[in-house]
């Protein structure tokens, strides 16, 4: 094993984006060693905001949560470890740089063999959220991987690691869990994969407000057996100038696609999937997905400012107090209808 540099750590939490009245949105950068990520950088999440950062400390100690403003919630943040480490490091990757280098260049280890390390995060709103959780080890990144698992999560444990792909990259950099806190609460477990485990921070991000949506439905497979996934970022308004961003995750790299919506909620079968928003439907550009260069494969991303959309005036329709429901579409050459869908996402339009 290479030399680690060892201290204690602990960890800071700070969420970002959209109206903190409507949610609790929250980037945390574990470590110190690499510093911090700029206001701009939104990684993986797309979640752009104020990146906080704990100093090492005792596991066990519970840090107060701010807000991307640097406003305090209720919400805290403690961490247990069994096993040995536990500890802070930091080593300089070649091959990361900017932003992306202070958030993965720093991290917790949390150890080898059967140790495990348990982040519980409290006094948050009740309500879904978005858990992504990077997993990356710099010093090896494909010698030592980190399962993460949120339990009672339905997307069960998650194996992060692998060369730097270049870009944050879910399954390669961090994993992404939607966990339901009923009671504002829930722990994120990681444990050893191979190697060593490894932290390098969180993204939280609140999906169950009226206007800032809440996922439902079910996505539709790909060809190469991915489940692609849409997400949101921000508030969907006719007069707020940041953005209401609208993803897809997961999808089929360098393919078309578009997003479309309509006036409520569906279910119906729909070119081997499920059609998951009420006609009649209104669809917006196309867009391509990107990704890594063929072979094609599942890093994929569509992103589509609703905001934008909204207030360009081009659907008379999209006026304050209107609700929609919003699925991606795209193409899928091996699929017998050669087209994809993820599930849906349901919003207000506020004022």
């Amino acid at each position: 094993m290479p030399t680690r540099l060892w201290r204690w750590v602990a960890v800071l939490l700070a969420p970002a984006a959209g109206a903190a009245a409507l949610g609790q949105d929250f980037n945390l950068d574990v470590g110190v060693g690499a510093g911090s990520p700029s206001a701009t950088y939104g990684a993986g999440a797309d979640q752009s905001g104020q990146w906080m950062v704990l100093d090492p400390d005792l596991p066990g100690a519970s840090y107060a949560l701010h807000d991307i403003g640097g406003v305090a919630t209720a919400a805290r943040a403690s961490f247990t470890h069994t096993g040995t480490a536990g500890y802070s490091m930091s080593s300089d990757n070649p091959n990361t740089f900017g932003d992306d280098e202070a958030l993965m260049d720093d991290i917790q280890d949390c150890g080898s063999g059967t140790g495990v390390t348990t982040w519980t995060f409290k006094g948050l709103q009740p309500g879904s959220y978005l858990v992504y959780t990077y997993a990356w080890a710099p010093d090896d990144p494909t010698g030592y991987t980190t399962v993460v698992e949120v339990p009672g999560s339905p997307h069960g444990a998650q194996t992060v690691g692998g060369a730097w792909p270049g870009t944050q990259q879910e399954g390669v950099t961090f994993a992404m869990h939607e966990i339901e806190a009923s009671g504002g609460t829930f722990d994120v477990v990681l444990t050893v994969g191979s190697g060593f485990a490894s932290l390098n921070g969180f993204q939280i991000s609140r999906a169950g407000n009226t206007c800032t949506g809440s996922t439902f439905c079910t996505a539709k497979v790909n060809s190469l057996g991915c489940t692609p996934a849409i997400g949101a970022w921000g508030t969907a308004s006719i007069s707020d100038p940041g953005p209401f961003e609208i993803s897809a995750r997961k999808v089929l790299s360098n393919r078309p696609g578009l997003l479309f919506y309509g006036l409520g909620t569906a279910a119906f079968p729909f070119q081997g999937g499920w059609l998951c928003v009420q006609p009649p439907i209104a669809r917006t550009w196309i867009q391509y997905s990107g990704g890594n260069p063929p072979p094609y494969d599942c890093s994929g991303r569509y992103t589509l400012d609703f905001n934008a959309h909204i207030q360009s005036g081009v659907d008379p329709l999209l006026v304050a107090g209107v609700q929609l429901a919003a699925q991606y579409w795209s193409r899928d050459p091996g699929s017998p209808s050669t087209t994809g869908l993820t599930d849906a996402i349901e919003f207000a339009v506020c004022p």
